[in-house]
This record gives C-alpha cells, sequence and structure tokens, in this order.
C-alpha cells in the first residue's frame, strides 16, 4: 500500500465475552476516507474561512468627534443632589459634625483635641510635635504622649468637679472659661456628669 492511498485505521478495545477464554482482544477498523481526501477537506474549510473574512465589511472606529455628546443642558444641579435637601444635618447633630469639620480641617496631625464626647466642647489642643521629633523610639514616643494625655484628662476632671463645687461662684480665670463652655445648657448637675473620665477624650486632628 502506498504512502498517499493508505486507510486511516483506529486502534479500539473491543469488549469481548469471556466466554472464549479471552478478557480483551484488540480490533483495527478501517476509517471510510484516505489520508489526502481529509486533508483536501480541511484545507478547502480554511479556504472559505479566509473568503469570509475578506469579503466582511470594514469596521473603522469612530473618531471622538463622530460620537454622540451626552446633553446636560438640561440638567440644574448633579444628579441625586438637590440643593438644601441633599447632605443636610439631622436636628441635634449641628454640634457633632461642627467638631468633625474642625478635627479634619484645622488641626493637624500632630495635635490632640481634648474634648467633652457628649456636647463635643473643645478644652484644649495639646501639640505633640516635640515628642514626635525627639530622637528617642517609637515605643517610648507613645508612652510619652499618652502621659500627657492623661495629665491633661485629668486636670479637666479636676476642673470641672471644682466647678461642680462652688457652684458658679468664686472661680478661676480657667474655671471661669469652662464654665462658659457649658452655659447653653440647664441641667444643675452638668459640671458633674461632665468631670467624669469616660467623657474627657482626646481626638487626634
Amino acid at each position: 500500500m502506498s504512502f498517499f492511498s493508505k486507510i486511516i485505521s483506529i486502534a479500539l478495545i473491543m469488549p469481548i465475552a469471556p466466554v472464549f477464554g479471552m478478557g480483551r482482544i484488540l480490533a483495527v477498523l478501517p476509517l471510510p476516507y484516505p489520508l489526502e481526501v481529509l486533508e483536501e477537506k480541511i484545507l478547502f474549510i480554511g479556504m472559505e474561512r479566509d473568503e469570509a473574512v475578506r469579503k466582511a465589511p470594514e469596521r473603522r472606529p469612530l473618531a471622538l468627534s463622530e460620537k454622540p455628546l451626552v446633553n446636560y443642558e438640561q440638567q440644574k444641579s448633579a444628579i441625586g443632589y438637590e440643593a438644601g435637601k441633599t447632605f443636610q444635618i439631622p436636628p441635634g447633630l449641628e454640634h457633632r459634625v461642627e467638631f468633625w469639620k474642625k478635627i479634619y480641617g484645622e488641626y493637624s496631625t500632630h495635635q490632640y483635641v481634648i474634648h467633652d464626647t457628649e456636647e463635643m466642647l473643645i478644652y484644649e489642643v495639646i501639640d505633640i510635635s516635640d515628642i514626635e521629633q525627639s530622637k528617642i523610639s517609637e515605643r517610648e514616643q507613645l508612652r510619652r504622649i499618652n502621659n500627657r494625655l492623661s495629665e491633661v484628662e485629668e486636670k479637666y476632671h479636676n476642673l470641672l468637679s471644682e466647678i461642680h463645687r462652688k457652684k458658679a461662684t468664686n472661680l478661676t480665670p480657667e474655671e471661669k472659661r469652662i464654665y462658659n463652655l457649658f452655659e447653653h445648657l440647664a441641667d444643675p448637675d452638668k459640671f458633674f456628669k461632665a468631670s467624669h473620665l469616660s467623657r474627657i477624650r482626646a481626638q487626634l486632628g
């Protein structure tokens, strides 16, 4: 049999019943087409595909100037935004919003704001840049910062307790300053409540 007329054969494993004493035998079955016929079919399919690609209309991307532009002339404001209604501050939260605006807009990351956690009143601003610039380990820096903040928090605990005890009489200039921060509140125990250390907090700018 010549190379060009040989028949492609496939080897299949055919299960045979064990009555003949054999588990399996190898059977060789011829395919219906010679090799050259299959090669011609594959070549023809490739030529048809190339011809289809050649005849397809050319697709040219649109230039930027040819693309339709979105018309915003009828839009009076940003989508989803309505002046006076969007981002409204809920009643009662105005003082908290103003506090956080100051934290992120006025104070640096080298400053701690000592404040009341309920009324968001600012007692004092502590600068820690001298500790951060010192040539000591980071662990020692944190220890000194915490000590400084704890001392200041304890100071305001004592001031508020003393103001509550004095009942607004014979106040020192520093006590008078703190007293004026709470003048909008009518609660007679407002200084006693504010003196709790849980309400005196340091917030980094």
